[in-house]
Parts: structure tokens; C-alpha cells; sequence
């Protein structure tokens, strides 16, 4: 029946359950099964006593680990963290020396994995593959350590950092704490590349001396303090999951410890942005002076990726397998045990008490102090040994001494080699007794317990000495009460006996140390008897009496001496065993302390070393750094003077031509030789011609595939080409990032200005080396064309450009942007970054975020990119863009609340990418699109605490920038050793889902990508968008901050002076065309001004916005006017200047019969009269006169009166009344002439404000209409904004607080109705201010033409006037005249 008892491990009898004794189950269904005779055997004691130790021997067991699965040793429950009693158990059960390896990084980044594959386990802790984070708390698994007996193994596996559901980032903080205070060798595992973000996400390293202290005095410096962390800290190992990269730096291969220095490499300088860059390196550095770093390429393909642990390794890569391998080897070689300050190895219960301090401190609130925590355990241990001491003492001398012993000597003698044993045990077991408290409490035990023992043996000694006294002196006791010697002669028959039976006792062994003291006091007990037998004697004399007495004095004395030297000689002893014990003590403790001493300066020359190091290092970079600094003093002017031709060949477009490619190599091999003959370079000679090669690297690149494209294509054959042509070719740079400057390209913006279409302008933004430029030239239909890198080394600078015709929309332009990376571990300019980040947003109408992997809170605070200050490392992206940019010019505080929610009228459409993710779309096991685990992501917590505050921000910027959002998820493309190659590949070698998320992703962009607009519905060209990045550019370039009204503002201007400029061409341009002059009449002429002028406005219009004073509109209706008075002088002109030519013509006969005297005969005036009239019919019968036909004819009439005044004076013939008829006849005609002239200029002049008024009906009918439709435009605009706002109020009303109780959805009803009826309060101020303006603006238009009809009625009345006055004086007498006058 024995061989069917099958109990692995112990199990609970009795349950020991909040003071409740409950008996467990599952044991009595053991005990049940079991029919033999049972032999029971219980242990009890006080706890730390080693009773499980052996109880462990009993059952022929050793301390095998046995742990199948990992257990939870610190539970992370509602953001607060509790040890996990079980898991503390099992710790205590462990004595062997621990190895404690821990991993941390981000959630869904296989630390798991890993951790099983250090358990020798396919399975063990928990994989997780669904959107949801999976490991919470810190799990532990003990194993046997595989290369080194006697010890274990701890594995421990933490929760994933920057959990999206959590949001927590101080709670993610004591999380990466706790695994490096506990570790001896710790685990930092992420994915990708060590750029900026990882860095950055190593925030928590930087934040370890605030979270940590090594000391417990309040005074510690922090620099001294964190010097200290040396002492504690594990071993540093990086491991880099799903790598995809070549480890190659500056064209050479390096090793991946090599790539994780290269990471660390301080930058120069000393200013703010330098120590933010350095500060997570030093630390890294300072604090890890043991570091490895280990990379990993993808275990497997995607659909494998969910099985990896059921899988065989035959369906992983071989790289990873091998790389796996390699790294487990390391792990089992050279992780150390766990030690703690002192070189104390830590066992299970040490790391328990560990475990505990570390968590209890943080509960309260309370800094975890390593000292403090080393005490405390120092504490529970030297207790733990006092006690282990006492009970070796106790257990050995109950084992060898025999109670009673014959001497004192012969139990200190025992007891001497015992205490010796037990302060040894105490010594090896105790640590860190400051000022020897458990030591002394140690004596003052064991000098206890020795007395006890003495106390013991002279109580057994007496006790057996009292025995026999009584079985000797039985029988004379017995004879006494017979009255034997109760006779004469009794009494020295008495004593005759008594001697005997004393001889006897004495000679009887084993009595011990109390056989005087009993013998003495057995007789003083019995001295009435004997005074009695001695008077009752008769037969002995009184002096016989006397001398017996003296005599029976003289032997008490003489006991009483031999007890009183026996005391003094075990007084004796007892000192000297003090002295002998003492000198054990202090021969023990000097020993110890010499050991301690000796670890004490291994440490602290450990530090000494470190500091030492780092203080050379930092002298040897200071050299270094003024070395260089003069080879650069030395050399850069010569190295830019000798590129200068290069740079300057580049700027002016010489190479972007056929053979341009090798023309740019020729010129850049003339900069190297010409560096080479340099005298004096230094060494920073060959760095600087690198980087200024390098700055060209990605233009030479353009230049080749320009090269390629003129050299290949059908179009190299034709002479010239247009720049939409070119710019189709291959992308162009837009914005150049210099040394930190973001520079216009100008060639860029001429492409720019040649396009005329609207533009739908997609923008992509993300980390380096994530794929953006492959999903860029996927959305050009080509393969190549944006630069894709597969090096560590970043590549592509600054913000690209590509013009394409749209593929869905004939009369747009696509414009794509493809960003520099963000994150470039050589840059580390978080300002530079946001400023790009920025200007993507600004300028594009789709923004596209791309990132790595799942949604979680990571991606959430790279959204918040890019912890723009080392003071407030959490903010980031979004929440920065309300500091970058604003929407309004005004200044005013009152407006920066409203400011950020305008963003929505200018943002564009939102566009999040998840690339190479392997986790499946599910969420409380149900499926999700990829929208829904996006909109999932976004939800906000219900509190308003600062964690909940920081969890939400980025997500309500989000949710309130972009009100248009949108997800796509990619699996990754292909195998990693073939991504170096995803230009070259084609579709069939890539994964098919892969493909298939691309082309909708593709068909998602071309469909629903709008044109970029801006407020009011305008829509941007590629010329208005080059005057746009101009405008951003240089605002960031002064300094100050980018607003989108100014840049909106600056646009108008520069687009509405186009505009009039269009406008008063297209007026000339049409006048020209159309007007033949001179025209008949001044209506004519204003006819087709009409009619032109009518165009013109509409061109304006056409092409002008936002000109809200209707400034540039006055200065289009005063431009036109000023042309159309050039018009009529011009008409005017011409009309005089034929009218001259041809009445000259008509006359010339006249003036010769004048010359040849025709006239000068008898009847001659009227022959003059006659020739005069066919002038004037000659004249009448011209056509096409034009306006100055009657002034000219009048000015004619006026030349010929002196003529007519002789000719009718040498006609004598004529009476003087004919003759005054005749001149009377020739004045009314003139008068007539001049009369018809006048009414011509007053029909002119009416014309004349007719047109006028005219321009004006048609300035305000078509100023109307662009006002109506720029009130419908604002009212869209306005519905739109509000219905977001309503969304998003809806959203957390209805989706977010569905649990709160019903009064606060009718606050957040009435909240929402309030934001309504603001924003329609906002409205209608809004709508108010246009209809002021635009009462005002018809208000003074109509004051315009009031006045104008003034000035007109008065000249038309100064004209009536002088009309008058002129008839008056030719058709009445003068008498008449002047009265009427």
C-alpha cells in the first residue's frame, strides 16, 4: 500500500484562515485513502527555527525545486502592488545561493517567450496574442539553475510597460524599480532599433534616482547616492526584438555590443537640448557599467507567430533559434548570483524579506532605500541567527553533558568548545550587526543559558545527593527513633556509625557538585539528635560534653570552609570561562570583521574604480572633444571653401541632366583630392568632408535616379519638358533639415509654383525605419522613388516631396510628403522633431501616423512626441501642437482656450497605420475592425486625478484635432532577411494579406483624400501651398510660433494682389481686343467697358478670398476706373486726331480758293458760304468721327471767322443789312454748334454716371453673391465644428459614462446643451460681425454714389448754366442779354 502513497509535495492540513482553524479537504481525501498503521510525527517551534529543514530530512527529501508553472509573486491590483503570500512561501523555502534574472519592456514584445526559454519550458508564463495586455504584476519561476549546482535559478517576467487600458505611468515605474532591485541580471527588451524612442522609453532609468535611494540618510547627495546604485544594480542586457537591420555604422560591420555603445554616445555641448539627449546614456552608462546587448531577428513567420508555443523549432527561423540560443548561454554563464551590499548571497528568504520592504515602502508612500532594506533583512537574519546559536548551544549540551558532572571544571569544559560552535554559527549565518547588537544579545543568551545548565547540574547534584543521603542514612535514622543509642555509650556508638555510613557516602561516585553542601546540610538537619544522644549519655562527664560540642563545631567549620573554597574556586572558573568566552567573541568578531573589511574596500574600490574610469573617460573626451575642436577650427573653412563648388553646382540645378550623375561624382572626387592636399588637417578632417559628403547624399541620390529617369525614358529624346514633368520623375527635398534649420528648397517651390490644379496633399509621420517611404511609393504606383534604408543609420532628411497626377481625379494634384524619421538616436532633437511633426499636420489635407505594433500606451506618448523638455518628459506631440502652433493672430489670453478647438477647421483628415503587428483585432473575445480597435484605443477613464488626466490628454487630442479618423493594420511584408530587399521584391514574394492591406489602404487614400483647404472652403494650389510652407518656414525660422490665421492672412494678401493683378489684365487685355477707336460714341466705348469690367470682377473673385475689408475689391474697382479713363482719353485722342486729319482733307479745297482770292468778288461770300457747306457736308458724311467730331468741326468754324470777316467786308456788293444778316447768320450757327457740343458733353457726362452707377450694381451684385457664399461656407464650417464637438460630447456621454447614474447624464445634458448654445452664440456674433460689415461696407458704397450723384447734378447744373449763357449771348439783343444776365 506504501508504494501507492503518491504525494509530490506537502499539502495544507489545517487551514489557518483569519484565526480560524479549517480543515482542507483535499488532505482528508488523502488521509482517506490510506488503510496502513500510520506513524505521526508533528513539529513545532518558533518560526525561522529550521523546523521545515527537518522535516525535510525526515522525508529523505533535499530542497528540489519543484515548480511547474510560475506563480505571481507581486500582484498589480487597481494600481497598487501586494506581495503575493504564496509565492513568498515558496521563497522561504529556499536556501541555495538565487540567480535573478528579470525582463522588462513593453507589453506584446515577447519577454515571455524568452523567460520560457530560460525555463528549459516551451509553456510557463503566459503568451499573450490579442490586442489586451496579458502578464500583470511580476510572475516568478524558480528552477534548478542548469550549469550551476546548488544553486537556483529565479525567473522573473513582468508587466508590459505602457499599457493602453492602463495609462499608469507611475505605476509602470515601480514595476521596472522592483525587477531592477531585485535582479541580478536584468532584461530591457524592445522592438526595432535603439533610436531616440527607445531611449526615451528608458525614461524610467533616468527616473531611478528619484524612485530609489542607496542610503538612508537624509543628507545624501543625489550624485554621491546614485555613484552608490553601482553596488546594487544588475547586469545590464539590451535585447532587440524583431530586428530587420544591417548592424553596419559609417560602411563597416559592427557587433551588436558595439551598436548598443554606438547608441550611447554622449553628444557634445552643454546646452539644454545636450543634457536631454545624454542624460538616459549617462545613466544607462553610470549605473550599468556591465552591459550586452543581444539582437533578434523575427522567430517566425506571421501565421506562426500566434503558436510559438506549440510550435517546433523547425517552423522558426534558424537565425532567431541560434540567436536564441546564444542568448541563453549567456544568461546561464555570466548572470551572478544575487548579492547584496557586503557581498551577501541572497537565498530564498533573504529574497522574500527583499520582496516585502521593497513593496511595504512603496505602499506607504515611502522611497525604497536599499540600506534600509539590506537592515531590515539584516534584522530578520542576525535574529534568526541568535536564535540558530542558542539552539546549537542548547541542543549540543543537552547531548553531551551528563548531569551531574563531579566537577564545575568538567561542565565548563564541555560548555567552552559548544559556545565556540555556536557564536561560530552565528557568525556565518548574521550579517551587518552594526555595533554588534545581536552579538552582545548572543552573550547575554548564551551566558544565560550557561548558568542555566549550571544551575541545572546543581540542582540534579543535589537532588541525587539527597536521594542518597537518605538510602545511606536510612538505617541509622531508623535505629535513632528505636533508641538504640539511647543508653550509656550511646552517643559514641553514634558516631562510630554515623562515621562509617559518612565513609560510605563519600566513597560512593556520581554525587556531583552539591555533595558537601548536601552532606552538610543532611547533618545540620540532624544536629538536635545529636544534641539529644549527647545529653542523654549519662555515662560521659560534663568536660567529655564541652569537648564533644567544641569538636562538633570545629567539623561544621571545617565543611563550612571546604564549601566556601569550593565556591571561590568555581567562582574562579566562572571568570576565567568569561575571559576564555570573551576572547572566543572578539577572535570571531575580528575574524568577521576582517572579511567584512575586505569586502567593504573590494566594494568600495569597486565604486573608486568606476568613478575613476568615468573621470578619465570624461578627461579623455574633453581632450578629445578641444582636439577636435582645433582640427575643425583648422580645417572646416578650407574642407566648405573646397565644396563650395559642388554645393553651389547643386543649388543651381547643373546636374539634373543626362549624364548628370557622373558629372556630380567628377566634382565630388575634386573635393576629396583637394582635401587630401590640405596640410594640417587634424583628425576631424576626414569627419567633416563625411558629413558635408553625407548632407549631398541624399540629393546625389536624386540626382541618379533623375539621371536614370532622362536617360531611360521616352522623354530624353525631347529637348525640354515642363517642371510637372520633372517633378513626376522623382521626389524632390521641400524642406532641408541643416544642422537643426529647416530650410526651403527653392527648385521644390518652383515645382510648386507651376501647378495650378487644387492639391490633395498626403503627409506621412513616424519613427525611423518603420516603412514610410515604401507606403509613399506604393501611393506613387512605383517602386522606387522615396529612399528606403535598411542600415541603423537614418536616411532620409528633412520633408520630401512627390507631384503626381491624381489617380482618381483628373483635375487635382496628389502631393506626397514623406517626413524625416523621428527618433534619429544621432540626432536627438526632440524641437526638430516637433517642428516636423508640425509642419506634416499644417500642410497636408490626410495625415498618416505610422507606427510599430499594437496601440498601446507607448504609441499613445510617441503621439505626444517628443518629450519636447527635459522637465516634462510625459508631454509630447499633441498636446505640444497647442504650443506650436496657433490658429489665431490675436495674443489675447481669453483666446487660447478657444484657440486649439479652431484646429479642427484647419486640420486634416487622421490616418493611423500599424505595421508589422501580429496580435489578433479581439477585445473581451470578441472580433474588431481595425477602426473600432481604434476608436477602442481612444476611450477615456472616468476620474480626474492626474493619472487619469495624463491617460486621457493625448487621447481627447486626438479625438478633438481630428474628428475625421482612420486605421489600417499591415502583418509584416516578408521574411526579415528579404526586407533589405522590398524595393526589388515583387508582390508574389510578399506576404498576401500584406499585399492586400496595401492596396486598400491605397484605395482608402485615392477615394477619400479631399483637396487641401483652407477656412471657408478654399481651395490650395500648388503655388498657394509652396507660399504656405514659405510662411510656416519662416515663422519657425524667427522664432516665434506658426499661426494658421497670419499664414492664411499672408496667403490672401499675395493671392488677392494676384488676383487684382488678373483681374485689371484680363479688363485691358479684353478693352484691347475689343475696342476700336475711336468709337462712334462714348456709350459705345462704355458699353464694352461694361461688359469687360463685368469679367474682370468675376476673375477676381474667381481667384481672391478672405479679403474681409474688401480692401483689395476697392482697389480692382479704382484700378478699373483709372483704365477706363486711359480708355476714353485715348478715345478722345484718336477721335481728334482723324477728325483733324480728315476735316483737314475736306477743307484743303477752301483754304486754296481762299488763297487764289476766289472769294474776293462782288457776291464772293456767298460763294465762301457755299464752299463752307460742302466742307460741312463732306465732313457730316465721314464715319467713325468719334466723341471729339463736333469740338473739332467747332474749332474749325472758329479758325475761319477772321477769313469769313474779310471776305464779307471785300464784298462791296452786299447792302450793310445783308451784311449784318449774313454775320448775325454765321453767329447763331456758331452758337448753334456750340449749343449741340454742350448738350454732346451733358449726354456724355450722363453716360458717363450711368456706367458708374452701373460698376457699382455690379460690384455689389457680385460682392453679394461671394458674401452669401462665403456665409454658406461659414455656416458649414461652423455645423461641422459643432457637430464634432456634439460627437464627442455624445461619445462620452453615452459611451463612456454609461455606468454613472441618471442626475449625471442630466448634467452632461445640460453640459452639452450649454456647449450648443455657445457655440450658437458664437455663431451668431460671428454671423453679426459679417452682416456689420457688410451693412457697413454697403453702407458706404451707397454714401459713394450719393456723393458721386452730387458732383454730377452740380456739373450737369454748371453745364445748364453756361448753356444758357451761351444762347443768351448769340440769339438775343445785348441790351436783352445783359439784363437777363
Amino acid at each position: 500500500m506504501a508504494s501507492d502513497i503518491n504525494m509530490p509535495s506537502p499539502v495544507c492540513l489545517i487551514e489557518n484562515s483569519k484565526q480560524q482553524l479549517v480543515p482542507n479537504e483535499e488532505a482528508l481525501k488523502i488521509l482517506s485513502t490510506i488503510d496502513q498503521p500510520m506513524v505521526v510525527v508533528a513539529i513545532v517551534g518558533f518560526y525561522r527555527t529550521g523546523k521545515s529543514y527537518l522535516m525535510n530530512k525526515l522525508a529523505g527529501k533535499q530542497k528540489d525545486i519543484n515548480m511547474p508553472s510560475p506563480v505571481c509573486l507581486i500582484e498589480n491590483s487597481k494600481g497598487q502592488l501586494v506581495a503575493n503570500e504564496e509565492a513568498l512561501k515558496i521563497l522561504s523555502t529556499i536556501d541555495q545561493p538565487m540567480v535573478v534574472v528579470a525582463i522588462a519592456g513593453l507589453y506584446h514584445t515577447g519577454k515571455s517567450y524568452l523567460m520560457n526559454k530560460l525555463a528549459g519550458k516551451q509553456k510557463g508564463f503566459s503568451l499573450g496574442f490579442m490586442a489586451q495586455s496579458h502578464t500583470k504584476g511580476i510572475w516568478m519561476w524558480c528552477v534548478p539553475h542548469p550549469q550551476k549546482p546548488g544553486h537556483t535559478l529565479v525567473l522573473l517576467d513582468t508587466e508590459g510597460l505602457e499599457d493602453v487600458q492602463k495609462g499608469d505611468n507611475q505605476n509602470d515605474c515601480w514595476i521596472f524599480t522592483l525587477a531592477v532591485l531585485l535582479s541580478s541580471t536584468f532584461i530591457y527588451n524592445s522592438t526595432g532599433t535603439i533610436n531616440q524612442q527607445a531611449m526615451d522609453q528608458l525614461h524610467y532609468v533616468t527616473e531611478l534616482t528619484d524612485l530609489i535611494k542607496s542610503k538612508s540618510s537624509p543628507e545624501q547627495s543625489g550624485v554621491d547616492d546614485s555613484a552608490n546604485f553601482v553596488g546594487f544594480f544588475p547586469t545590464f542586457v539590451w535585447a532587440l526584438r524583431d530586428f530587420s537591420l544591417e548592424l553596419e555604422a559609417d560602411g563597416k560591420p559592427i557587433t551588436a555590443d558595439e551598436y548598443l555603445e554606438y547608441a550611447l554616445t554622449l553628444m557634445k555641448g552643454s546646452d539644454k537640448k545636450s543634457e536631454s539627449f545624454n542624460k538616459p546614456r549617462l545613466c544607462i552608462r553610470t549605473f550599468f557599467p556591465k552591459r550586452k546587448c543581444f539582437v533578434f531577428d523575427r522567430p517566425a513567420q506571421r501565421k506562426y507567430l500566434s503558436k510559438l508555443e506549440t510550435i517546433s523549432e523547425e517552423d522558426l527561423s534558424s537565425e532567431f533559434v541560434e540567436q536564441v540560443e546564444e542568448f541563453t548561454s549567456y544568461i546561464f554563464s555570466y548572470s551572478n548570483v544575487k548579492t547584496l551590499s557586503g557581498g551577501i548571497i541572497v537565498n530564498g528568504p533573504r529574497l522574500q524579506s527583499l520582496v516585502l520592504a521593497y513593496v511595504n515602502a512603496i505602499s506607504s508612500g515611502e522611497l525604497p532605500c536599499m540600506e534600509n532594506a539590506v537592515l531590515t533583512l539584516a534584522q530578520i537574519e542576525n535574529a534568526a541567527a541568535v536564535q540558530k546559536a542558542i539552539e546549537h548551544y542548547e541542543e549540543q549540551m543537552n547531548q553531551k553533558v551528563q548531569f551531574p558532572t563531579e566537577t564545575f571544571k568538567e561542565l565548563l569544559d564541555l560548555h567552552r568548545p559548544i559556545e565556540s560552535e555556536a557564536i561560530e554559527v552565528f557568525i556565518k549565518k548574521s550579517f551587518k550587526d552594526i555595533d554588534q547588537k545581536f552579538q552582545k544579545k548572543l552573550v547575554e543568551q548564551l551566558v544565560a543559558k550557561r548558568d542555566a545548565f549550571i544551575k541545572k547540574n546543581m540542582d540534579v547534584s543535589l537532588a541525587h545527593c539527597s536521594d542518597l543521603l537518605k538510602d545511606i542514612f536510612g538505617s541509622l535514622e531508623e535505629e535513632v527513633k528505636q533508641g538504640t543509642f539511647s543508653k550509656p555509650g550511646g552517643y559514641y556508638l553514634f558516631l562510630q556509625k554515623k562515621r562509617e555510613l559518612e565513609k560510605k557516602y563519600n566513597q560512593t561516585t556520581g554525587k556531583g557538585l552539591q555533595a558537601e553542601e548536601a552532606l552538610k546540610k543532611y547533618f545540620e538537619s540532624k544536629d538536635d539528635v545529636v544534641e539529644t544522644l549527647l545529653k542523654t549519655d549519662q555515662s560521659l562527664m560534663e568536660a567529655a560534653k564541652e569537648i564533644e560540642v567544641e569538636r562538633i563545631k570545629a567539623e561544621a567549620l571545617e565543611a563550612t570552609n571546604r564549601a566556601l573554597a569550593e565556591k571561590q574556586n568555581k567562582y574562579e572558573l566562572l571568570m576565567a570561562e568569561k575571559d576564555k568566552s570573551y576572547q572566543e567573541h572578539m577572535k570571531q568578531l575580528s575574524e568577521k570583521m576582517h572579511q567584512e573589511r575586505v569586502q567593504l574596500i573590494a566594494e568600495n574600490e569597486k565604486i573608486i574604480s568606476l568613478k575613476l574610469q568615468v573621470a578619465i573617460k570624461e578627461r579623455m573626451e574633453a581632450f578629445m572633444l578641444q582636439n577636435e575642436a582645433t582640427s575643425v577650427s583648422h580645417c572646416q573653412a578650407d574642407l566648405e571653401k573646397l565644396a563650395e563648388p559642388l554645393s553651389e553646382s547643386v543649388s543651381s540645378g547643373a546636374f539634373p541632366v543626362s549624364c548628370g550623375h557622373s558629372l556630380y561624382l567628377e566634382s565630388s572626387k575634386k573635393v576629396e583630392r583637394g582635401c587630401e592636399q590640405v596640410s594640417w588637417k587634424g583628425v576631424k578632417a576626414k569627419d567633416i568632408l563625411k558629413s558635408i559628403l553625407k548632407s549631398q547624399a541624399t540629393v546625389e541620390k536624386s540626382i541618379l535616379q533623375t539621371d536614370k529617369a532622362l536617360t531611360d525614358g521616352p522623354e530624353s529624346h525631347s529637348s525640354q519638358g515642363t517642371p510637372m514633368n520633372m517633378a513626376s520623375k522623382v521626389p524632390v527635398c521641400l524642406i532641408e533639415n541643416v544642422k537643426g534649420q529647416l530650410i526651403p528648397n527653392q527648385k521644390a517651390l518652383e515645382i510648386l509654383s507651376e501647378i495650378t490644379q487644387p492639391v490633395v496633399v498626403v503627409a506621412i509621420v513616424g519613427l525611423y525605419r518603420t516603412g514610410k517611404s515604401y507606403l509613399m511609393n506604393k501611393l506613387a504606383g512605383k517602386k522606387t522613388g522615396f529612399s528606403l534604408g535598411s542600415t541603423i543609420q537614418s536616411h532620409t532628411n528633412g520633408i520630401w516631396m512627390w507631384c503626381i497626377p491624381h489617380p482618381q481625379k483628373p483635375d487635382n494634384t496628389l502631393i506626397l510628403l514623406d517626413t524625416e524619421g523621428l527618433g534619429d538616436v544621432e540626432k536627438g532633437d526632440n524641437q526638430n522633431d516637433c517642428w516636423i511633426f508640425a509642419l506634416a499636420i499644417l500642410l497636408s489635407s490626410t495625415f498618416v501616423y505610422n507606427s510599430m505594433g499594437p496601440i498601446n500606451q507607448q504609441a499613445m506618448d510617441q503621439l505626444q512626441y517628443p518629450f519636447c523638455d527635459g522637465e516634462h518628459q510625459s508631454l509630447g506631440m499633441l498636446q505640444k501642437l497647442t504650443d506650436q502652433i496657433r490658429a489665431r493672430a490675436s495674443t489675447d489670453q481669453e483666446d487660447e482656450v478657444e484657440d486649439s478647438s479652431e484646429f479642427v477647421r484647419f486640420f486634416p483628415d487622421f490616418v493611423w497605420v500599424l505595421r508589422d503587428v501580429t496580435l489578433r483585432l479581439e477585445a473581451d473575445g470578441q472580433s474588431l475592425t481595425a477602426d473600432e480597435y481604434l476608436e477602442n484605443s481612444l476611450k477615456l477613464k472616468q476620474g480626474t486625478s492626474e493619472v487619469e488626466k495624463n491617460y486621457n490628454l493625448p487621447r481627447l487630442c486626438i479625438r478633438k484635432f481630428f474628428p475625421k479618423k482612420k486605421c489600417f493594420v499591415f502583418y509584416p511584408p516578408t521574411e526579415w532577411k528579404k526586407l533589405s530587399e522590398l524595393e526589388n521584391l515583387h508582390d508574389d514574394a510578399l506576404d498576401s494579406d500584406f499585399v492586400q492591406q496595401v492596396a486598400e489602404f491605397c484605395s482608402f487614400i485615392f477615394g477619400s483624400s479631399k483637396a487641401k483647404a483652407l477656412p471657408g472652403g478654399i481651395k490650395v494650389n500648388g503655388a498657394q501651398l509652396g507660399i504656405l510652407a514659405h510662411t510656416y518656414l519662416d515663422a519657425i525660422k524667427s522664432g516665434t510660433v506658426p499661426c494658421l490665421e497670419n499664414a492664411v492672412n499672408t496667403l490672401a494678401e499675395r493671392e488677392n494682389s494676384i488676383a487684382l493683378q488678373k483681374a485689371t489684365d484680363h479688363y485691358s487685355e479684353q478693352m484691347d481686343q475689343q475696342v476700336r477707336l475711336p468709337t462712334d460714341t462714348l456709350q459705345e466705348l462704355l458699353d464694352i467697358h461694361a461688359v469687360c469690367e463685368k469679367k474682370a470682377i468675376a476673375v477676381f473673385m474667381d481667384r481672391s478670398f478672405k479679403d474681409d475689408q474688401r480692401k483689395f475689391q476697392e482697389k480692382l474697382v479704382a484700378t478699373i476706373e483709372e483704365r477706363k479713363e486711359d480708355f476714353i482719353q485715348q478715345n478722345e485722342a484718336a477721335s481728334l486726331s482723324y477728325c483733324q486729319a480728315e476735316l483737314e482733307k475736306l477743307s484743303e479745297p477752301l483754304r486754296e480758293s481762299i488763297s487764289r482770292g476766289d472769294f474776293s468778288v462782288p457776291g464772293g461770300h456767298s460763294l465762301y458760304l457755299e464752299a463752307r457747306k460742302k466742307v460741312e457736308q463732306g465732313y457730316e458724311h465721314v464715319p467713325r468721327k468719334g466723341v471729339k467730331a463736333s469740338e473739332v468741326f467747332r474749332d474749325f468754324l472758329k479758325s475761319l471767322i477772321t477769313t469769313e470777316d474779310c471776305i464779307l467786308q471785300s464784298d462791296k456788293a452786299l447792302t450793310d443789312g445783308q451784311k449784318a444778316m449774313a454775320a448775325e447768320q454765321s453767329k447763331k450757327e456758331a452758337a448753334e454748334k456750340e449749343l449741340e457740343l454742350m448738350r454732346q458733353h451733358q449726354m456724355e457726362q450722363e453716360e458717363a454716371r450711368e456706367a458708374h452707377m452701373r460698376t457699382i450694381s455690379e460690384n455689389m451684385v457680385q460682392l453679394q453673391r461671394k458674401m452669401e457664399m462665403e456665409r454658406d461656407n461659414l455656416l458649414e464650417e461652423q455645423e461641422r465644428m459643432l457637430d464634432h464637438k456634439l460627437k464627442t460630447d455624445q461619445s462620452l456621454t453615452e459611451k463612456e459614462k454609461q455606468i454613472e447614474v441618471e442626475p449625471k447624464k442630466t448634467e452632461s445634458s445640460v453640459a452639452a446643451a450649454k456647449l450648443l448654445e455657445e457655440a450658437q452664440r458664437k455663431n451668431e456674433k460671428l454671423m453679426e460681425q459679417k452682416e456689420r460689415s457688410y451693412q457697413e461696407h454697403m453702407r458706404q458704397l451707397t454714401q459713394k454714389t450719393e456723393n458721386d450723384t452730387i458732383q454730377l447734378k452740380g456739373e450737369q447744373e454748371r453745364t445748364l448754366a453756361f448753356k444758357l449763357q451761351v444762347h443768351c449771348h448769340f440769339c438775343l439783343p445785348d441790351s436783352l442779354t445783359e439784363t437777363t444776365l
